[in-house]
């Protein structure tokens, strides 16, 4: 019993390593409900974030950021088309962007 106990044992530690990186770094999934908070308020205050979008994406235009409207699709695809990217790469820059306005 002792045997199994050791082993038990080996495996809670291994597991209470992994947990803790995976706090230490924030999972995928907080990171992601992290994001979708940070959108919702920018979305809820468009018009505020608007003039920033515009300083980050100056290559948009007034109008396309108003028919953006706080959308977080459409913002990614104005700006994929308008820079020539990938959905991916406008997505990152979306994320990024948003995480460091300190909403």
């Amino acid at each position: 019993m002792n045997n199994n106990w050791k082993s038990f044992k080996d495996q809670m530690m291994n597991l209470w390593d992994e947990v803790t990186a995976m706090r230490s770094r924030g999972s995928p999934k907080s990171t992601e409900v992290n994001v979708k908070a940070e959108w919702n308020h920018i979305a809820g205050q468009w018009t505020q974030f608007r003039g920033k979008a515009k300083k980050q994406w100056s290559e948009l235009t007034d109008s396309e950021l108003l028919e953006v409207n706080g959308r977080y699709d459409i913002l990614a695809e104005k700006i994929q088309e308008r820079y020539g990217i990938e959905r991916e790469e406008a997505n990152r820059q979306i994320d990024v962007w948003a995480a460091n306005l300190n909403v």
